[in-house]
């Protein structure tokens, strides 16, 4: 599937389809590290924000290339371990 196929999503996707990652902080940040774990990392660093910096989160694991965010993000429910392995 190349970049200009696929899936499309309607601005209000994110907001209905993951609704609570996106309104309770504590979900989204479970669902973050939860990212960073499914990438093999290692090590998570979170910068909580305070008057001189915003949150942030940084971690050590594999990465995507923009194929594989593309082909990940457009797949609805899109299985790690039956596409990555364990």
């Amino acid at each position: 599937m190349n970049g200009a196929q696929g899936t499309l999503f309607d601005e209000r996707f994110l907001l209905e389809y993951a609704g609570p990652i996106m309104r309770d902080p504590k979900t989204a940040l479970v669902e973050l590290v939860a990212n960073a774990w499914d990438a093999y990392a290692t090590e998570v660093t979170i910068i909580w924000p305070d008057s001189n910096t915003s949150f942030s989160i940084s971690d050590n694991g594999t990465g995507m290339t923009p194929d594989e965010f593309e082909q990940r993000w457009r797949t609805l429910a899109y299985d790690r371990i039956s596409h990555q392995g364990k």
